[in-house]
């Protein structure tokens, strides 16, 4: 009976590895990996709102909120490609490449 309870409890530690155990080994490239979601995490969040507050800037119509409008859509814009280099999204990274070239023509535009 005995052999019994304790070839379970063996199967269940093989089936859940980490099932009660506090201390995991985490690799190098993990800790690596999880420190660099979790920067991409804040930038994603602060770019979107960002990028909402300029949307709402440009929607009230306003002419002289125009500066604020793209000086906020560019922090965002590079923001979000912060995320895409990190993530290595081609797609991500061709869209906010461009949009921020867009953007930035339009500051140096303002200027003069």
């Amino acid at each position: 009976m005995w052999g019994v309870i304790s070839q379970k409890r063996s199967v269940k530690a093989n089936i859940y590895p980490y099932f009660g155990r506090k201390s995991v080994v985490e690799t190098t490239k993990q800790r690596k990996e999880r420190q660099k979601e979790r920067i991409a995490w804040y930038i994603k969040w602060f770019s979107s709102i960002t990028v909402m507050v300029a949307m709402a800037i440009r929607a009230t119509g306003e002419p002289e909120l125009a500066v604020y409008d793209l000086y906020l859509s560019t922090v965002g814009i590079f923001g979000w490609l912060i995320v895409s280099l990190l993530w290595k999204d081609r797609a991500l990274i061709l869209l906010n490449g461009v949009g921020g070239l867009i953007l930035l023509s339009g500051i140096f535009k303002s200027f003069i």
